[in-house]
Protein backbone atom coordinates (compact mmCIF):
# COMPACT_ATOMS: atom_id res chain seq x y z
CA UNK A 1 0.00 0.00 0.00
CA UNK A 2 1.05 3.31 -0.98
CA UNK A 3 1.18 6.29 1.11
CA UNK A 4 1.81 9.55 0.48
CA UNK A 5 3.37 11.49 2.98
CA UNK A 6 2.58 15.44 4.43
CA UNK A 7 5.55 16.48 3.40
CA UNK A 8 5.11 15.10 0.08
CA UNK A 9 2.40 16.72 -0.33
CA UNK A 10 3.66 20.15 0.72
CA UNK A 11 6.08 19.67 -1.27
CA UNK A 12 3.97 19.32 -4.39
CA UNK A 13 2.16 22.33 -3.49
CA UNK A 14 5.03 24.58 -3.26
CA UNK A 15 6.01 23.41 -6.59
CA UNK A 16 2.57 24.23 -7.89
CA UNK A 17 3.02 27.41 -6.05
CA UNK A 18 -0.05 26.27 -3.82
CA UNK A 19 -0.66 27.48 -0.80
CA UNK A 20 -2.74 24.94 1.66
CA UNK A 21 -4.16 24.33 4.72
CA UNK A 22 -2.95 21.42 7.43
CA UNK A 23 -6.87 19.87 6.50
CA UNK A 24 -5.84 19.60 2.96
CA UNK A 25 -2.42 18.59 3.52
CA UNK A 26 -4.07 15.59 4.90
CA UNK A 27 -7.37 15.34 2.79
CA UNK A 28 -4.76 15.28 -0.44
CA UNK A 29 -2.29 12.79 1.26
CA UNK A 30 -4.96 10.34 1.77
CA UNK A 31 -6.37 11.02 -1.77
CA UNK A 32 -3.95 10.81 -3.87
CA UNK A 33 -2.48 7.65 -1.73
CA UNK A 34 -5.95 6.17 -2.77
CA UNK A 35 -5.45 6.78 -6.66
CA UNK A 36 -1.41 5.43 -6.50
CA UNK A 37 -3.10 2.58 -4.83
CA UNK A 38 -6.02 1.63 -7.43
CA UNK A 39 -3.50 2.05 -10.28
CA UNK A 40 -1.70 -0.20 -8.43
CA UNK A 41 -3.92 -2.98 -8.39
CA UNK A 42 -5.20 -1.86 -12.19
CA UNK A 43 -0.89 -2.60 -12.59
CA UNK A 44 -1.56 -6.14 -11.71
CA UNK A 45 -3.90 -7.11 -14.81
CA UNK A 46 -2.41 -9.46 -17.51
CA UNK A 47 -2.66 -7.56 -20.61
CA UNK A 48 -0.22 -9.56 -22.79
CA UNK A 49 -2.96 -10.74 -25.32
CA UNK A 50 -4.45 -6.99 -25.80
CA UNK A 51 -3.41 -5.25 -28.41
CA UNK A 52 -1.66 -1.75 -28.22
CA UNK A 53 -3.88 1.10 -28.99
CA UNK A 54 -3.73 5.12 -28.80
CA UNK A 55 -6.92 6.02 -30.13
CA UNK A 56 -10.88 4.89 -29.54
CA UNK A 57 -12.37 6.65 -32.00
CA UNK A 58 -11.92 7.64 -35.63
CA UNK A 59 -11.45 10.92 -35.00
CA UNK A 60 -8.44 12.73 -36.11
CA UNK A 61 -6.59 15.61 -35.03
CA UNK A 62 -6.58 18.41 -37.00
CA UNK A 63 -3.48 21.01 -36.90
CA UNK A 64 -2.95 24.27 -38.14
CA UNK A 65 0.20 25.89 -38.98
CA UNK A 66 1.90 28.43 -36.09
CA UNK A 67 1.38 32.35 -37.01
CA UNK A 68 2.96 34.63 -34.84
CA UNK A 69 1.67 37.49 -34.30
CA UNK A 70 1.74 40.39 -31.74
CA UNK A 71 0.07 39.83 -28.39
CA UNK A 72 -2.94 42.25 -27.54
CA UNK A 73 -1.69 42.15 -24.05
CA UNK A 74 0.51 45.02 -23.35
CA UNK A 75 3.97 44.20 -21.38
CA UNK A 76 3.10 46.74 -18.61
CA UNK A 77 0.22 44.34 -17.79
CA UNK A 78 1.77 40.76 -18.07
CA UNK A 79 4.79 42.19 -15.96
CA UNK A 80 2.38 43.71 -13.36
CA UNK A 81 1.33 40.26 -12.58
CA UNK A 82 4.74 38.50 -11.68
CA UNK A 83 5.88 38.83 -8.20
CA UNK A 84 9.18 39.60 -8.94
CA UNK A 85 10.53 41.23 -12.06
CA UNK A 86 13.42 42.88 -13.77
CA UNK A 87 13.38 45.05 -16.48
CA UNK A 88 11.40 43.71 -19.33
CA UNK A 89 11.64 39.87 -17.68
CA UNK A 90 9.75 38.04 -15.05
CA UNK A 91 11.31 36.70 -12.25
CA UNK A 92 10.65 32.77 -11.22
CA UNK A 93 11.65 30.66 -8.71
CA UNK A 94 13.86 27.75 -9.86
CA UNK A 95 11.78 24.61 -9.43
CA UNK A 96 14.39 21.46 -10.34
CA UNK A 97 17.95 21.62 -8.87
CA UNK A 98 20.39 19.62 -9.99
CA UNK A 99 21.01 16.19 -8.04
Amino acid sequence: MTKISLKQIEHIAKLSGLEISQKETKLFSNQLSEILNYVSELNKINTNQVEPFFQTTDLENIWRDDIVKPSEIKKETFLSNASKQEDDFMIVEKMFEKE
